[in-house]
């Protein structure tokens, strides 16, 4: 059982949200929440968001996991946050975003750093549950899990970082590239099919089809009876093609 740093009982779930974790958001402690990212280098503000700092702490339990038990990548982020769409200064209709640049995206809050979270301050986990599940429904997505949608945005922090590693003060320049840089018919085909049609969009592409693509293995390798994964999701590259593997390829080593 992966603890999540505070007195609670046991978790299970299947492919999505189950009775265990709705009852525990309405109890989870957001300051407690809060003091443990702080040891893990994170500052966070859920706006007192139950459901959110639950949800966020899961995730980085898990990445936190498999990075020990796998040596896959690990997670940094400056900060996590909780927005109200009337404090945002970016576009009101997203959902979910990882900024790549010191930006001010708040009222009244000075810039954030490269790599910050923001969630919206959506009243539940029924709700992310619900439009993770709309996603795969709509082919826009491959994973119905809760968490997928936190897991990819903390992708995102992975895959910034990266990029800052390698680069350094040129890494802003490279992520500019990065924009607009896409994949050809053929390889934007394999894409869609195993990751949805939301990879296969042309703004940012390479981001999202590093995110879309390891929140799907992790999502895949969850327990179906506690909140671990069951296997290391590296695993899961052995049933792609090699033509998808290809491109992953192409898009670590960026």
């Amino acid at each position: 059982m992966l603890s999540i740093q505070q007195n609670q009982p046991n978790l299970s779930f299947k492919a999505g949200l189950n009775k265990g974790v709705v009852q525990l958001q309405h109890t989870f402690d957001c300051k407690n929440a809060e003091k443990f990212l702080s040891t893990q280098g994170i500052v966070s503000n859920f706006q007192n968001n139950r459901a959110m700092a639950l949800s966020a702490n899961m995730a980085v339990n898990i990445l936190n996991y498999l990075n020990s038990a796998f040596n896959m990548f690990k997670f940094r982020s400056p900060s996590i946050n909780v927005y109200s769409k009337d404090k945002l200064l970016l576009d009101s209709n997203l959902y979910h975003f990882c900024i790549p640049e010191n930006k001010k995206v708040l009222i009244n809050e000075p810039e954030f750093k490269p790599a910050a979270i923001f969630y919206s301050n959506i009243p539940s986990i029924e709700e992310l549950d619900f439009q993770a599940e709309q996603a795969k429904k709509q082919g826009l997505k491959n994973t119905n899990h809760f968490l997928s949608d936190i897991i990819h945005e903390m992708m995102h922090a992975i895959y910034l970082n990266k990029i800052y590693e390698k680069y350094g003060s040129m890494s802003f320049d490279i992520l500019k590239g990065l924009e607009g840089k896409t994949l050809n018919e053929r390889e934007n085909e394999i894409v869609g099919n195993l990751l949805g049609e939301y990879a296969t969009n042309p703004l940012n592409q390479y981001h999202e089809i590093f995110a879309d693509t390891f929140t799907k293995s992790i999502c895949d390798s969850l327990s179906a009876t506690d909140i671990l994964p069951k296997e290391n999701p590296l695993d899961k590259f052995r049933e792609y093609p090699k033509e998808f593997i290809e491109i992953i390829k192409k898009i670590l080593n960026v």
